[in-house]
């Protein structure tokens, strides 16, 4: 199973995940699969693919970057052309959009006057 770790940037909406994989086990074409969910099974996961090149393989290291995440708490996991799952990493987003309304789920912003 490939290794996986995931830039710990939380501002950033969209971070990148690295995939360290074994080199002399991949051949061109091979396809490595990232999952990213809100929940810890992987119950509805969003899934990103890329297909492996002769460069990919030279490096045995991939970066690849899912779409905008909404704040919250996130999970991923990555494989390698069916293979096990890499381990999983998770990470918290903050973009800072203003303190949340815990009834209504929006945004709303704090104003003091002095």
């Amino acid at each position: 199973a490939p290794a996986l770790d995931w830039d710990d940037d939380t501002a950033d909406p969209t971070p990148d995940s690295t995939i360290d994989f074994d080199e002399a086990a991949a051949v061109v074409g091979m396809e490595v699969v990232l999952q990213i969910d809100d929940n810890p099974a992987f119950t509805t996961p969003l899934e990103f693919t890329r297909v492996l090149d002769a460069s990919d393989i030279s490096t045995g290291i991939i970066t690849m970057a899912g779409s905008a995440l909404a704040d919250g708490t996130w999970y991923e996991r990555a494989r390698v052309n069916g293979s096990g799952w890499s381990n999983t990493e998770t990470i918290t987003i903050s973009t800072g959009g203003g303190f949340p309304d815990n009834a209504t789920g929006a945004s709303e912003y704090l104003i003091i006057f002095m």
